[in-house]
């Protein structure tokens, strides 16, 4: 009894260790595998040029993910817009082809970086990029998903400059920045304006030559800042406060 036990195990471990052994080969295998198939990566991008391997990665992606990297346009001008109210049909031009996008509630429209848009935001002429999918084979109606106009240059941000000239008749002043250059401002109902300590300021405060923070969407190609939220005068002395007498 006591030589079959012995028997079955050293049978045992003889399997148990040509399991082992036959793991460790097929591990490395794989990593020689992986070696193999990381040199060859590193052989294609150092030979291909950049255009090439643009396109490759572009297509490869469009291959494992469809549905992110829809089928569309890009950077065509509208020469037609069938309504001002949702649903809607822009018309573009494509090698003399003309090409449909289908505009809908589903449809999301954005500013050239990024900023929600609208529908009456867009005019004959714009420039537009589009994704969505196409209707059938001859690619000439889009059911639009995602609409950039290219044309609506605007955004929110805060800027930095001096007043160089103010209008009280329309409520605007020109910001001389450092880096974009005057741009004017639309000071509205709502603006905030304060001094650099917080205390609440008017408009009429505001004078040539004072440095300021202005927060707004800003309109890089009519160079303005409209929707302003809040003005900082940085160079404006905080209003002092008065302080009542005590009685004696």
């Amino acid at each position: 009894m006591k030589k079959y036990v012995v028997l079955t195990f050293g049978l045992v471990l003889f399997l148990s260790a040509t399991t082992a052994v036959e793991a460790k080969s097929w591990q490395a295998e794989i990593q020689e595998e992986r070696t193999k198939l990381r040199e060859e990566i590193r052989n294609k991008i150092a030979t291909a040029s950049p255009a090439s391997l643009r396109q490759q990665i572009w297509e490869g992606l469009h291959r494992r993910f469809p549905f992110l990297l829809p089928a569309g346009i890009n950077r065509l001008a509208i020469k037609e817009i069938s309504s001002t109210t949702l649903p809607a049909e822009i018309k573009v031009v494509k090698d003399d082809q003309s090409i449909t996008l289908k505009i809908s509630g589903k449809t999301i429209i954005l500013r050239k970086f990024g900023g929600k848009s609208s529908l009456a935001e867009l005019h004959v002429g714009d420039i537009v990029t589009a994704r969505g999918t196409w209707v059938d084979e001859t690619k000439a109606v889009l059911d639009t998903r995602v609409l950039r106009d290219l044309s609506i240059q605007k955004r929110y941000g805060t800027f930095w400059g001096k007043i160089k000239s103010i209008s009280s008749e329309t409520k605007t002043f020109v910001l001389e920045t450092a880096g974009r250059g005057e741009q004017r401002v639309f000071v509205g109902s709502e603006t905030k304006i304060v001094s650099r300590n917080q205390t609440v300021l008017t408009f009429s405060d505001l004078v040539i030559g004072h440095r300021v923070r202005v927060t707004g969407l800003w309109d890089s190609t009519l160079k303005t800042i409209e929707e302003v939220k809040t003005i900082k005068d940085w160079s404006l002395p905080p209003k002092p406060t008065l302080t009542p007498t005590p009685v004696k």
